[in-house]
């Protein structure tokens, strides 16, 4: 092997070796970066909100909203949807959920045209879900039958209805 190929398959191990330093001391700085997940609430588990009748209805859908969350904003058609697809009966309750004030969450319903009475200011890591927006299928004893986190869409808006009955 002459001179100038030993020249050039030591550059090309160089530049092989600087290649993976560089990729190795990108993805630590990356996973160092990357928050861990909150734990999620379980289908089953008993949903930790205070104060709440579970037995009085059927089924109680659990909004977990925020204000600043485009993707709830994003949702607004269908929550209203929703809302106006309900029984006057005490089959199925709406609970809003909002880390805002009660009085901000309000005013955001209203801009949105969602009816929803029964709102309140709660931190949503008490509910420990993924992201907002977040919807639980409640039963009477308040225990989650049914999840879904984020923006959804057609098929999943359909779940949400046969999952109230609706």
């Amino acid at each position: 092997m002459n001179a100038s190929r030993k020249l050039e398959t030591i550059a090309n191990v160089a530049i092989v070796v600087a290649s993976v330093a560089l990729l190795t001391s990108v993805y630590k700085d990356r996973q160092r970066d990357i928050k861990p997940r909150r734990p999620e609430i379980a289908i089953g588990a008993a949903v930790p909100i205070r104060d709440v009748d579970w037995a009085a209805n059927q089924k109680t859908l659990v909004l977990a909203l925020n204000t600043n969350c485009r993707f709830c904003t994003a949702s607004g058609p269908f929550y209203k949807r929703l809302t106006e697809s309900l029984p006057p009966d005490k089959r199925v309750h709406l609970l809003a959920v909002f880390s805002q004030p009660v009085a901000e969450a309000h005013e955001y319903l209203r801009r949105l045209g969602v009816a929803i009475a029964d709102v309140r200011e709660l931190n949503t890591t008490a509910i420990p879900v993924a992201g907002t927006p977040t919807l639980l299928v409640v039963d009477q004893h308040g225990r989650v039958l049914k999840k879904w986190t984020g923006q959804i869409g057609p098929e999943q808006e359909s779940e949400v209805f046969k999952g109230l009955g609706l």
